[in-house]
């Protein structure tokens, strides 16, 4: 399925290219959600959505964030779906975010419809529902359950790459220090004249590059809240409190992810060399942007390459900068001011556009 990324990415350094010759400032969130629905679209269905091309005229950012806002809903009052999904439900808002959820749900279905129909010899994820079978019966999955699987990974696999991607970008670029040390890193090992998109092994060698991935992933876990688990008939006790049968317990990645007794006082602060001192192992049990265990994401291997893939090609060949340098959101909820401002739904996404100049790089002296 690399290929897939690859390609997607070299559509990104396009546009790109385009804007480095042109000076013209751009709002780099724009691009990686597109960057990140096209190469879902690609895995998913089989077909991309023609964003990054522009050559689509339906904003799919915006109902999948319809979706969340809903889901979101949803996860806080479980009570409320019922009335919730009614279509007669006097709330503009319900209905906005209804009818955005069904016009996503069709595009999904028509793309699955289009697929069936001709037939590929395609590697993806679509691939792999076609050819699975009930293990009892050796019946396909019906077409019913390939749309919702579909409409499960493009949902799934959009809003948290895109948002995570402009993480890793705002707060490199808000870091000289950071910014100087991970361009050096990708330029030595690929250097700006190289036509070639990186391939995930290749990534997967550079320590600081890792290192700055898995610190945006830590400060900004794209699912912040907590993703619910109910306690099994003989009970659990977790840190030292006992949970009786069928209450529903979990904890946020978010407050993982800063709490100070784990990551030390700088817990709020973006330090991608944390990852790189002493005994950094010890870390992982805590690192939860994924969730962990059996219920983990699912397509978290393949949201890691897109990050490692976009990073790497992007500043191997460009320079990108913040037009305000001095963006950023005023200090709450035990944040810093090097923080995104954010909108918390289902998906923590950033609120304002971060707007953004590109230049070709120059190769290292």
């Amino acid at each position: 399925m690399e290929e897939y990324v690859a390609s997607g990415t070299r559509k990104y350094l396009r546009q790109m290219e385009r804007l480095a010759n042109s000076a013209e400032p751009t709002n780099i969130k724009d691009w990686n959600h597109w960057y990140a629905f096209d190469t879902i679209g690609e895995l998913a269905l089989g077909d991309n959505f023609h964003l990054l091309d522009g050559e689509s005229n339906t904003d799919f950012v915006d109902l999948v964030a319809a979706h969340m806002k809903l889901g979101a809903t949803f996860f806080c009052c479980q009570w409320l779906g019922k009335y919730i999904i009614n279509p007669y439900i006097p709330l503009q808002w319900v209905k906005d975010a209804m009818y955005r959820r069904e016009a996503l749900k069709t595009v999904t279905t028509q793309l699955i419809h289009k697929r069936l129909a001709k037939g590929s010899d395609r590697k993806d994820i679509l691939a792999r529902l076609i050819e699975a079978r009930d293990p009892d019966t050796g019946e396909p999955l019906e077409e019913a359950e390939l749309q919702t699987e579909a409409w499960s990974n493009i949902v799934a696999g959009s809003d948290t790459t895109a948002t995570s991607l402009t993480s890793i970008m705002f707060r490199v670029m808000k870091n000289p220090r950071i910014y100087d040390r991970l361009v050096t890193e990708i330029r030595t090992a690929f250097p700006p004249h190289s036509n070639e998109v990186p391939t995930y092994a290749q990534t997967n060698k550079l320590p600081y590059l890792q290192a700055c991935i898995k610190e945006a992933l830590r400060v900004l876990p794209a699912i912040g809240r907590p993703l619910p688990r109910v306690v099994p008939p003989e009970g659990k006790t977790l840190a030292g409190e006992t949970f009786p049968e069928g209450v529903i317990v979990g904890i946020p990645a978010w407050t993982v992810h800063r709490d100070p007794k784990v990551w030390g006082d700088d817990a709020d602060i973006y330090r991608p060399e944390r990852w790189l001192e002493g005994d950094a192992a010890k870390y992982d049990r805590y690192f939860i942007p994924f969730s962990i265990g059996p219920r983990a994401c699912i397509g978290r291997n393949i949201a890691l390459m897109e990050l490692a893939l976009l990073t790497t090609a992007l500043l191997a060949k460009y320079d990108i900068a913040l037009v305000d340098p001095k963006q950023v959101c005023p200090a709450h909820n035990g944040t810093n001011d090097q923080d995104l401002e954010l909108d918390h739904w289902m998906i923590s996404t950033p609120h304002k556009p971060v707007t953004v100049t590109v230049s070709k790089a120059q190769p290292l002296v």
